[in-house]
């Protein structure tokens, strides 16, 4: 998709919290995956975050890896 998107005339994306509901995985872990490859797109992108993560301030990188070892 991100090769071609330009060429589909695609303008902006909306993304789901991948594999956060039925698939188990936790939002600390997918968001820096999203985070990471969103940064090359030149679209406008939203992401919906999981209902108990804060929508208005998705963790950074730092407070993603402290909470990944404090467990």
């Amino acid at each position: 998709m991100a090769d071609r998107y330009g060429d589909w005339g695609i303008t902006s994306l909306a993304l789901p919290p991948l594999g956060c509901g039925n698939g188990g995985l936790e939002w600390s872990d997918v968001w820096p995956l999203m985070d990471n490859y969103r940064g090359e797109l030149t679209i406008e992108i939203e992401v919906w975050v999981p209902d108990e993560e804060d929508a208005d301030d998705p963790p950074t990188s730092d407070e993603l890896q402290l909470d990944l070892f404090s467990e």
